[in-house]
């Protein structure tokens, strides 16, 4: 992908059940190789990866023992801290993991930035924010005739 050297980790904000999963795994398995999948949400132990040094070469040797079946490739990696609102320490962690160029990173949320007694520090600047509302009923049509 291009600009991979000024790359930010995305987060998308959204509320419940508007397709911020589906779209982020639609798009990752179109373009990357190998995906991480971590929904602390569903999977409350990965919060354990971000438990202690937040640099990138922890976290990406705690993913490798999590995941063993999984080999990353360099370029073509991108780690998806899904329901991020789970784990702050994971949030926190985006602003370590932008620093290495060989791996994408894409976290999701509901009510992001709500609770911020819960939150170690604030992204200003180390991530992109996006927001992902529901369709209205036009846009729906406009979707199912693709």
């Amino acid at each position: 992908m291009e600009g991979k050297e000024n790359k930010l980790p995305l987060i998308i904000n959204g509320q419940r059940q508007v397709g911020k999963t589906t779209s982020v795994l639609v798009f990752a398995k179109k373009y990357y190789d190998v995906i991480y999948e971590l929904n602390f949400f569903e999977h409350p132990e990965f919060a354990s990866i971000f438990s202690s040094s937040l640099d990138s070469n922890t976290v990406l040797n705690k993913l490798s023992l999590a995941f063993p079946s999984i080999h990353r490739s360099n370029g073509s990696t991108l780690i998806f801290l899904d329901e991020i609102q789970h784990c702050p320490n994971g949030r926190t962690a985006l602003k370590f993991l932008a620093n290495d160029p060989c791996f994408d990173v894409i976290a999701s949320g509901s009510l992001l930035g709500l609770n911020h007694s819960t939150e170690p520090s604030f992204l200003v600047g180390y991530v992109q924010h996006i927001e992902l509302n529901p369709l209205d009923f036009e846009e729906f049509l406009w979707a199912m005739a693709l």
